[in-house]
C-alpha cells in the first residue's frame, strides 16, 4: 500500500539489450520506489542486469523522471559487476542535466568497448534534500 508522498515507478534503463530487472512486473524494466518526507526524498531501485552493446557508452540513463530533485548534483557510489568482475558505478543525480544524459543515471566503470558487456547492478537506496523544500 503506498502511503501519500510514496510512488512506485517502472523504468527504461538506456541503451541496453536484455534488461531485466529482478523483482519487476514489467518486462524490459526496473522498479523505482521514491517516498518523500519532510524534505527528504529516498528512492530506491531493485537489482537489475543488463547487456550494453554500444562503444563509448559511459552511462546508463533511466528514462522516467520525477519532482523533488536536489539542488545541485549528487552522486553515490554502488558496488556491481561489469564483464564478470566487480566494479565501482556510481548513481548521479543530475537535477541539471549537465551531461546532456537525464536526471538520474548509473556511471559506468570505463566507456564501453561495444562488445556485448555484462552489466549487473545491485539494488539499493539513496537520499538526498529536494531542492523545492522549505523549512
Amino acid at each position: 500500500m503506498e502511503r501519500r508522498g510514496d510512488r512506485t515507478f517502472t523504468s527504461m534503463i538506456t541503451p541496453t539489450d536484455g534488461l531485466l530487472g529482478f523483482y519487476s512486473k514489467c518486462e524490459g524494466e526496473v522498479e523505482f520506489s521514491v517516498r518523500r518526507s519532510n524534505g527528504v526524498i529516498t528512492m530506491q531501485w531493485e537489482p537489475f542486469q543488463a547487456i550494453v552493446n554500444c562503444f563509448g557508452t559511459e552511462y546508463l540513463c533511466v528514462t522516467q523522471g520525477f519532482a523533488g530533485l536536489p539542488k545541485w548534483e549528487c552522486e553515490y557510489l554502488i558496488r556491481g559487476t561489469y564483464c564478470g568482475n566487480d566494479a565501482n558505478f556510481s548513481v548521479i543525480i543530475d537535477p541539471g542535466r549537465t551531461r546532456g544524459v537525464g536526471t538520474i543515471y548509473f556511471k559506468l566503470p570505463h566507456p564501453t568497448r561495444g562488445a556485448n558487456e555484462f552489466v549487473s547492478i545491485p539494488g539499493s537506496c539513496i537520499t538526498w534534500h529536494a531542492a523545492n523544500y522549505s523549512c
